[in-house]
């Protein structure tokens, strides 16, 4: 009987090791990147009043602004934030921790807030320099500073007056790219108490606060203000979408797509994007040969016509084609907004290899909104001060690209 269980555990063991071997023959590997910015940027980093004395209130600006990241990446649009108030640790709070007496050791500031929730209540605690508070904490500002938003526009608040409970609510505000509003400055003011006994008649703690204990003079007061990140809501913009067409040249006689030969190329472009972003390819055309990239409305002025004729800064570069020879800044009956792609020298767009292939990436600045009925050439250019500036010799237009079919797509602002 024991042999027989020995052989069968044995068994086990061997088809086991022999699963777990031939897992190991294939494995995939995912890689799995993110780049971690910060939402807000904060200035300055430190206020310090220096010496002050009592009944005094002294101003300093805290500014809080959308980080340069925030405002570049086009898939979120605004920051709801809080300034909260904590008394402030003495050296670093993540590698300070508290005296023992906790089962798990706890971050110093956490400590300094829990302990100092307690000493605002404990007046005889508070006047003892002796107190485990003070080797971790200072003597605590918060209730002293007032946070006051600006007014531009009125989407911040509320505001928190000195002398105050620094235990109870904080104050937020919001930032949002949609609505121009990139920054705040809000304004910190301390109000100065006095200590007990070294007052004048005219003190008011309602004005100034509670009145400190003697043995506080002298020492370095504190207070932390945390600009906490409440949330981040994304833009209602849809994510770009890839689109794609080919071009191909075609017979001089009917204008059919020649789709036999070596002669052809592609146009990659984004819909849904804040402009028209993509590339254009062609391949088999005149060798060292320059070509212009055209985008040419459907006609009649429409939107379309009028997006693509007004982001040139010539009527070299963009304009309205109206069955004349050159463009021109009004739209006629019909007329087509024309926009030449990028232009070297006022004339051609890409200049074709050896092979007569060539790629051209494109980021055009056009205003938002839909376009739609867009015809692509791609043509051979001769001279663009002498008609005809285009090669439209014969049979032209097979060795010229056109699209297959009219791109449309949609800016976004």
């Amino acid at each position: 009987m024991n042999k027989k269980i020995i052989m069968g555990l044995v068994a086990v063991v061997v088809i086991a090791g022999g699963v777990a071997g031939m897992s190991a023959f294939e494995a995939h590997v995912i890689n799995v990147t993110a780049k971690i910015e910060n939402a807000l940027s904060v200035m300055p980093e430190e206020i310090a009043f220096g010496t002050v004395f009592p009944q005094e209130h002294l101003e300093k600006p805290l500014t809080i602004s959308l980080s340069d990241s925030f405002k570049l990446e086009e898939r979120v649009d605004d920051v709801k934030y809080t300034i909260k108030q904590k008394p402030k640790v003495k050296g670093d709070p993540y590698e300070m921790i508290t005296p023992s007496g906790y089962l798990e050791p706890l971050p110093a500031h956490k400590y300094c807030l829990d302990e100092g929730m307690v000493l605002a209540l404990d007046s005889e605690r508070m006047a003892n320099l002796d107190d485990p508070f003070y080797n971790y904490c200072y003597p605590i500002l918060c209730g002293q500073l007032s946070k006051t938003p600006d007014l531009t526009p009125e989407n911040d608040g509320p505001t928190v007056l000195s002398p105050h409970d620094w235990t109870g609510i904080p104050t937020w505000g919001y930032l949002a790219k949609s609505a121009q509003d990139l920054e705040d400055i809000w304004t910190i003011d301390l109000t100065v108490p006095g200590f007990k006994g070294m007052v004048d008649q005219i003190y008011t703690e309602d004005v100034y606060g509670n009145l400190l204990p003697r043995e506080l003079e002298h020492q370095v007061f504190g207070c932390d203000l945390w600009i906490e990140v409440e949330e981040i809501s994304k833009t209602d913009r849809p994510e770009p979408e890839p689109r794609h067409i080919s071009l191909e040249n075609k017979t001089a006689d009917t204008w059919q797509v020649i789709s036999d030969d070596q002669t052809w190329g592609d146009i990659d472009y984004n819909h849904n994007d804040t402009s028209l972003k993509g590339s254009v390819t062609g391949f088999g055309l005149d060798p060292n040969s320059p070509y212009q990239i055209t985008l040419n409305g459907p006609g009649d002025c429409t939107d379309t016509d009028n997006g693509l004729a007004g982001v040139g800064p010539t009527l070299f570069d963009s304009g309205y084609w109206n069955n004349n020879v050159n463009l021109e800044s009004t739209c006629g009956d019909p007329g087509e907004g024309v926009y030449n792609m990028d232009l070297i020298s006022n004339w051609y767009t890409v200049w074709t290899d050896a092979n007569g292939n060539f790629v051209h990436n494109f980021d055009i600045a056009l205003p938002a909104g839909p376009y739609s009925g867009i015809k692509v050439l791609v043509k051979k250019m001769l001279n663009p001060f002498v008609t005809p500036w285009a090669d439209f010799g014969t049979g032209y237009p097979t060795f010229n690209l056109y699209e297959t079919a009219a791109i449309s797509f949609t800016i976004v602002p």
